[in-house]
């Protein structure tokens, strides 16, 4: 999906808008097909992991196949006022409520990209369309491993506090910070794209 020519156009979009735009034509395009696809490799796993692009179809896989599901985050999606715990902060240091309603604005405009094939595979499933509320309000009750996390937690047991800091504390650790940028240098350093793909053939041959 990646190396279509909407996924590339996704992969260097110039600026959030116009990554908000990429995606919501791609999910459009191959939303609806992914998810089927998800559904059809899911039957044999024990666990159902969700993440930023596949928590709309990780839910309904889930409850469809009566599967344990848990999603995870590599990044602070988790609405909060402090600014270094969020991704994209009006107010990078301290706190102000602005950080907050930035996230929930992201979370707003991140349910246009895939409300409409989420909720086809939905209807498919014989499943009752989400709206925006209900999609976070069932997503924000989902166990979730985030990076700087050591165990899996309810994400309503997250604070501010608490997010805020897992993060520095991550972030002062040096073999972390050492193993981060090791990682950083081996996935620019290869064709990550081409990879995935040459595995997914292997698996599904």
């Amino acid at each position: 999906m990646m190396q279509s020519e909407l996924g590339v156009a996704w992969s260097q979009a110039r600026n959030p808008l116009d990554e908000l735009r990429q995606m919501r034509e791609l999910y459009a395009d191959a939303g609806l097909q992914m998810a089927r696809d998800m559904l059809h490799a899911a039957g044999w796993a024990d666990l159902i992991v969700g993440g930023f692009t596949s928590d709309n179809s990780a839910q309904v896989i889930a409850h469809k196949l009566g599967k344990r599901y848990i999603t995870h985050a590599l990044q602070p999606l988790h609405p909060t006022k402090l600014g270094e715990a969020t991704t994209q902060p009006v107010k990078a240091h301290g706190e102000s409520i602005l950080n907050y309603w930035s996230t929930q604005v992201a979370e707003r405009m991140l349910f246009t990209v895939y409300d409409k094939p989420m909720n086809a595979f939905r209807a498919e499933r014989g499943m009752p369309p989400h709206t925006r509320k209900s999609y976070y309000d069932t997503l924000h009750d989902v166990p979730a491993l985030f990076a700087f996390s050591p165990q899996v937690v309810p994400r309503r047991k997250l604070t501010a506090a608490n997010l805020s800091d897992g993060l520095r504390a991550l972030s002062q650790k040096t073999a972390f910070c050492k193993n981060a940028t090791q990682l950083g240098e081996a996935i620019r350093a290869e064709e990550g794209v081409a990879n995935a793909v040459a595995l997914l053939q292997v698996w599904c041959s």
